[in-house]
């Protein structure tokens, strides 16, 4: 059988790691067939080659212009179109909204089930833009998916925001929570660091890590981090590593703060450097399941996230707290770590944040290593063998 799958971009983020890993699963009988809707990084080309798959380039430069747009989206599907039919793709596979919405289109056209992965919480996602992108990505999104074969998204909060705010029936949507290859990032965990850990005991090295973008709202992190330390009269360290947008703003304000905090760019191991931190950190704005907040699960690290929807909730219990009807109002400690309670923010500190920071440092958790078997890729690999 061949089977294309297709994503907006082909970076350096986890959709991408999702995606080749979702397609090393099927690999056994299948060829595979990869496209993105923008030019992918030397890397991620580098990667789709190692797997043996095959990328198909139909990423047009398209201006800024409204006309040049348009023309950028029918390029797109005629390209999307000649791929399906000169490589006679059986089914189509694709993750992220734009790739979503012209696969069902090209896939409806050509007769092939589509497959559409969902992978953040929308209504929040596009609601924090304003109310009218809220109001389009609804009426785009009830009209479209609903064509879909099936529609996987990979937590519970998701399946109950397209069901109750999208309108996606229930019977089409499926479960399937991101997993990871253990044994890699145990391994990874190990390697050696090129930066220095502080040796104090009294000092406590918290990191994170991500796209420095509006969403996960590195800048609210630094300057709740330093109220933290100046409250409590604390000297521990925070690293952030990741690039992005707003990588020259959040310089900017570390420069102003007194706090021993270390902004490094994106690493390609960021693994070893989680690894010998004491906590994670997690202040998005919204995600769907945040890979590294997983990853520094199965490397043993204490975390502290906040309860923004969706996923941080389901990782941090354990995949047992999957019921969004409500969100948290307190500091909750949870099998993995820390969840506080989420607030709507710009740059600015987060006193939610500040307490977590304070309670963890103050309190002795010791929280339940094990068992985090819900995120192993044996799991996964079943459950998409089975969707597929």
């Amino acid at each position: 059988m061949n089977i294309l799958f297709v994503i907006d971009r082909l970076e350096n983020g986890g959709a991408e790691r999702q995606l080749l890993n979702v397609a090393n699963y099927i690999t056994d009988g299948n060829d595979i067939h990869i496209t993105s809707l923008h030019i992918p990084s030397d890397n991620m080309i580098l990667q789709i080659k190692k797997y043996g798959f095959v990328y198909h380039n139909i990423a047009a430069n398209s201006g800024v212009s409204f006309i040049s747009r348009v023309f950028g989206v029918f390029s797109l599907i005629t390209g999307l179109k000649k791929v399906v039919k000169k490589n006679k793709i059986d089914k189509c596979i694709s993750f992220l909204e734009w790739s979503n919405i012209l696969s069902i289109i090209i896939a409806r056209n050509c007769k092939i089930p589509v497959i559409i992965n969902v992978r953040n919480f929308l209504s929040r996602q596009y609601g924090s833009r304003s109310k009218l992108t809220l109001f389009i990505a609804k009426l785009v999104i009830q009209t479209f998916y609903p064509k879909a074969a099936k529609v996987i998204c990979n937590s519970f909060g998701i399946k109950e925001d397209l069901i109750e705010r999208f309108s996606i029936p229930e019977s089409k949507i499926s479960v399937i929570h991101n997993t990871y290859p253990i044994v890699k990032i145990l391994t990874q965990g190990n390697a050696a660091v090129g930066i220095g850990f502080s040796k104090a005991d009294e000092v406590i090295t918290f990191c994170a890590c991500g796209r420095l973008s509006d969403q996960k709202r590195f800048e609210s992190m630094v300057l709740s981090f330093q109220e933290y330390c100046l409250k409590n009269n604390r000297n521990d360290i925070l690293i952030i590593m990741g690039d992005g947008p707003n990588k020259k703003v959040l310089q900017q304000i570390i420069d102003k703060q007194t706090g021993n905090i270390k902004l490094l760019s994106h690493q390609d191991n960021p693994h070893a450097i989680i690894a010998n931190s004491d906590c994670f950190i997690l202040h998005s704005d919204f995600e769907g399941f945040p890979n590294v907040l997983a990853e520094a699960v199965i490397l043993g690290k204490d975390c502290i996230s906040v309860d923004c929807l969706t996923g941080p909730r389901e990782v941090l219990s354990g995949n047992i707290m999957t019921d969004y009807t409500s969100e948290i109002k307190t500091l909750h400690v949870m099998k993995f770590g820390l969840l506080y309670p989420y607030s709507p923010m710009g740059i600015e500190i987060d006193r939610g944040l500040v307490n977590a920071f304070t309670q963890y440092s103050i309190n002795k958790y010791k929280f339940d290593k094990s068992d985090y078997a819900f995120l192993c890729e044996k799991k996964g690999k079943i459950k998409w063998q089975k969707a597929l």
